[in-house]
C-alpha cells in the first residue's frame, strides 16, 4: 500500500478506534454512580470510585508513558484498548463495592494508556503545519463520544438492565481492539526504541522549560473545569428553576464541537499562544458570570457556551502545543505528565472550591474561580509573547 494511503488509513483506524474507546470511557462515569446505588452504595462511595480510579491513572501514569516513548505507540495502545474492552465484565462480576473499586483500579490502566499514547500517535502522523487542525478534528472526534455515548447508555439500562450494556461494551471494546490492531503506526520519531528509564524521560519533561507555559495552561484549566464540572449542577438547581441541571453541559458540549473545529485551524495560522490564552479567559469568564446566575436565569446558557468554547479551544491547543514543543523522544510522557496535571488540579480544584462555596457561597466562589483564572491567563500570555518576542529579537541581532 502507498504511503499515504497508508497513513490515511491510520488516521481512520485511530479516529474510529479513540470514538469507541472514549465512549467506553465516558458511559462508566454516567452509569457507575447508579451501578454502585444497586450494589448498595451511596453518593459518597460513588466519589470514592472515581477518586481510585484517577488516583490510580496519575501513579500508572509514570511507567506507561514513558513506555509509549521507548517501546513504540501501538503496545500501549493495544493494552488499553484491551483493558476498556474487558473492564465491563469485571463490573458486572463485581457483586459488592471493594470488587468494583478493584474492577475501576484495573480500567485505569486503560486511562493512564490509551489517552496519551493516542495523541502521540496523532502527532506522529500528522504535518507539522497542520498540527492544531489535526488535534482540533481528533478532540472533536472524542467529544461526539461524550454527546453520544452516555444517551445511549442510559438509554439501553433503562429498557434494559446494567447486563446489557456492559455486555455491549465489551462489543464496542472488541471492535476498537481490531481498529488499533491494524494500525501501523511510523517508526518513533528521531530514533528507533530507545533503552530509557520511566524517571528519566519523566524528568526530561519535566525540566523542558519550553513545555512549562503548556503544564502551566493545563493548571489553570483544570481548575475552571474541576469546579464547573463538580459543583455547577448543584448551584443551577439551587437558584433557578429549571428541571434538568444537565442542560449546562448540553450547551457546553455543543460549543466545543465548535471550538474544537476552529481552535486549532486558527491556532495553526497564528500561533498556539495567541489562542491557547485568550481561550482560558473565555473559560474563566464563563464560571465568573456565575455569580449573577441566580438574578438572570439566561446566563446560564451564556455561561455554558463561554465554558465550552473555552475548555476546548484550550485543551486543544495546549495538546497541539505541547506536542509541537516537546522533544519527538518525550511526546508522549510529555503528554501523560499533562493528563496528570489535568487530574490532580481538577481534583485539587475542586476540593478548594467545594471549602470556599461552603465558606462564601458558590456563587462568590465561581466569581473568585473565574477571575483569577482571567487575571492569571492574561499575565502568562504576556509573559509567553514578551518571551518570544526577545528570543525573536535576539536570533536576529545574534546577541
Amino acid at each position: 500500500m502507498p504511503l499515504q494511503n497508508r497513513i490515511r488509513l491510520n488516521f481512520v483506524l485511530l479516529f474510529g478506534a479513540a470514538f469507541l474507546v472514549y465512549g467506553i470511557f465516558y458511559t462508566s462515569f454516567a452509569t457507575l454512580p447508579f451501578y454502585i446505588f444497586y450494589l448498595g452504595g451511596t453518593e459518597f462511595h460513588s466519589g470514592l470510585q472515581n477518586t481510585i480510579f484517577f488516583l490510580t491513572a496519575i501513579v500508572l501514569r509514570f511507567y506507561f508513558g514513558p513506555l509509549a516513548d521507548t517501546r513504540g505507540r501501538k503496545l500501549p495502545l493495544l493494552i488499553g484498548t484491551f483493558v476498556f474492552a474487558t473492564a465491563p465484565l469485571l463490573f458486572l462480576l463485581s457483586n459488592n463495592l471493594w470488587l468494583l473499586y478493584l474492577a475501576r483500579m484495573y480500567q485505569a490502566i486503560g486511562m493512564a494508556t490509551f489517552l496519551a499514547t493516542g495523541a502521540s500517535l496523532l502527532g506522529d502522523m500528522a504535518p507539522v503545519e497542520r498540527m492544531g487542525t489535526y488535534v482540533g478534528a481528533y478532540r472533536f472526534t472524542i467529544n461526539l463520544s461524550l454527546l453520544v455515548g452516555p444517551f445511549i447508555a442510559l438509554w439501553v439500562i433503562e429498557v434494559s438492565d446494567f447486563f446489557y450494556w456492559y455486555m455491549a461494551s465489551v462489543v464496542i471494546g472488541a471492535v476498537a481492539l481490531i481498529l488499533v490492531a491494524m494500525i501501523k503506526p511510523p517508526p518513533l520519531p528521531g530514533e528507533e526504541k530507545i533503552e530509557t528509564g520511566s524517571w528519566k524521560l519523566t524528568l526530561d519533561a519535566l525540566n523542558d522549560k519550553k513545555l512549562w507555559p503548556v503544564y502551566t495552561g493545563c493548571m489553570l484549566l483544570a481548575v475552571a473545569y474541576g469546579s464547573l464540572l463538580t459543583f455547577v449542577s448543584i448551584y443551577i438547581a439551587k437558584v433557578t428553576q429549571v428541571s434538568n441541571p444537565g442542560i449546562y453541559f448540553t450547551y457546553f458540549g455543543l460549543a466545543a464541537c465548535v471550538a474544537y473545529l476552529c481552535s486549532g485551524y486558527f491556532s495553526d495560522r497564528f500561533g498556539r499562544a495567541v489562542i491557547a490564552w485568550p481561550a482560558l479567559m473565555c473559560l474563566g469568564l464563563g464560571a465568573a458570570i456565575l455569580l449573577y446566575l441566580a438574578l438572570e436565569p439566561a446566563v446560564l446558557v451564556l455561561s455554558s457556551l463561554l465554558a465550552g468554547l473555552g475548555f476546548a479551544g484550550g485543551f486543544s491547543t495546549l495538546n497541539a502545543w505541547l506536542i509541537e514543543e516537546a522533544e519527538k523522544r518525550l511526546r508522549a510522557t510529555a503528554l501523560s505528565i499533562m493528563e496528570s496535571i489535568l487530574d490532580l488540579f481538577i481534583a485539587i480544584g475542586s476540593l478548594l472550591f467545594g471549602i470556599a462555596g461552603g465558606w462564601i457561597g458558590l456563587g462568590p466562589s465561581y466569581a473568585l474561580t473565574g477571575t483569577g483564572v482571567v487575571v492569571l491567563a492574561l499575565l502568562f500570555m504576556f509573559l509567553t509573547l514578551r518571551g518570544r518576542q526577545l528570543e525573536q529579537t535576539k536570533n536576529i541581532t545574534g546577541k
